[in-house]
């Protein structure tokens, strides 16, 4: 099966101004069935975890942004905000966007 990597910029615990990122690896879009956007953003956020796939940077968390098909999504405690660029700003606790 055929493995899509998606960026994940590492932004929360206060690293807004550094620049890590951390590469997932999900299986491709077009080799699975994914019923929403949202899916596939939760699939990213759970193979983000080093409980998934060990590396040495910290697993994907609340208030890092997913790179996704052009986009960006800021992840919340409770799903994801759509924003309009990577330096936008967002608060973990806002309300999720319907994807």
């Amino acid at each position: 099966m055929r493995q899509q990597q998606i960026k994940v910029h590492l932004r929360a615990f206060g690293n807004r101004e550094r620049h890590d990122m951390r590469i997932v690896e999900i299986p491709d879009v077009s080799d699975c069935t994914y019923g929403s956007k949202s899916d596939i953003l939760d699939r990213i956020f759970i193979q983000g975890q080093n409980d998934f796939h060990q590396l040495n940077i910290r697993s994907v968390s609340s208030e890092d942004i997913i790179e996704y098909d052009g986009e960006f999504f800021g992840i919340l405690m409770a799903g994801y905000k759509k924003l309009n660029s990577l330096d936008e700003e967002f608060d973990m606790f806002d309300s999720a966007d319907l994807l």
